[in-house]
């Protein structure tokens, strides 16, 4: 079965979100992440984004959830 895409979807950059269990939300593309003092961010390859809270470099992932016990 084939899916008809209509230009403007073509046109979009790609963006991928993928929600590991029990760890971060990975995002691939070129995405703009704002904090919430305004400030903004450019990211075009992989990194991954805290969702269990106790990351010492939030917004971003540094892996403590593989310690605190984080389930989904």
């Amino acid at each position: 079965m084939e899916t008809k895409t209509s230009d403007s979807e073509q046109q979009l950059p790609k963006l991928r979100i993928q929600i590991v269990a029990n760890g971060p939300a990975l995002i691939q593309g070129p995405v703009i992440i704002t904090d919430q003092h305004g400030r903004k961010e450019q990211k075009n390859s992989l990194f991954a984004l805290c969702r269990c809270g106790s990351s010492h470099s939030r917004p971003y992932c540094d892996g403590t959830h593989n310690y605190n016990g984080f389930t989904d």
